[in-house]
């Protein structure tokens, strides 16, 4: 009952606040540009766009992780699993990340092997590693270098994602993935986050039948690993 309280308080809480306040920022930018088109230089209606372009988003980053989060509280996503190549997954991830992590000169590295074999459900990965991407160029600096590893286990591949951002501490990563816990954070370029994605995360990576792990130091970055079987 606990559970499902948080988790009610959760969903309105982003309703009220973190889904509708970057409208009034996008309404506020939009009417600016409309109301002052023609005395607004072309370098001030670039920063504008600019400004629309984040805010819409990662507005929709959040509505896509809210929606997908109440799917899994209703029972509407299905677990179906199937053979994926973890290399061309990856491959597909970071070349949709990559025009995003350009824009603070991040260089994200895809070091996982083609053999990498994995039994998963493809949507419920493509969104684990959609967020924990979006996660770590939040929290890295420009500059930066993001790395996707995999490490084979006996009946498993740990796939490990880490960066050199901002880093987090004890108290901090024993509250990330707690839906009764308000976690807000804010990246190295004002980015901010709910802590939603973290959670859907874990629960797609324990519905594909692995386990979500972080270690992260203050100042030298994060690193965020998941188990998923092999495909055997």
């Amino acid at each position: 009952m606990q559970y499902i309280n948080s988790s009610k308080d959760k969903f309105f809480s982003i309703l009220a606040h973190d889904l509708k306040n970057p409208f009034f920022s996008l309404l506020g930018f939009a009417e600016l540009l409309d109301n002052n088109f023609d005395e607004l230089t072309d370098k001030e209606k670039k920063e504008y766009v600019k400004n629309i372009i984040k805010i819409s988003r990662n507005s929709y980053q959040l509505l896509e992780n809210l929606l997908q989060w109440a799917g899994t509280q209703i029972g509407r996503i299905e677990y179906s699993p199937q053979k994926l190549d973890l290399k061309i997954l990856l491959d597909n991830s970071t070349e949709f990340f990559t025009p995003i992590a350009q824009k603070k000169k991040i260089n994200i590295e895809n070091n996982i092997k083609s053999s990498a074999m994995v039994y998963a459900d493809p949507d419920m990965m493509r969104t684990i590693i959609r967020n924990l991407l979006t996660n770590a160029i939040k929290f890295t600096k420009n500059d930066g270098v993001i790395k996707l590893d995999a490490i084979e286990e006996s009946r498993n591949y740990k796939i490990i994602v880490s960066d050199c951002g901002m880093g987090m501490d004890t108290q901090t990563i024993k509250n990330l993935f707690r839906i009764d816990t308000a976690h807000k954070s804010i990246g190295t370029s004002n980015e901010i986050g709910t802590g939603l994605g973290l959670i859907i995360c874990k629960e797609f990576v324990e519905k594909n039948g692995g386990h979500i792990n972080v270690t992260s130091k203050l100042g030298k970055g994060s690193k965020f690993s998941f188990t998923v079987p092999k495909f055997s």
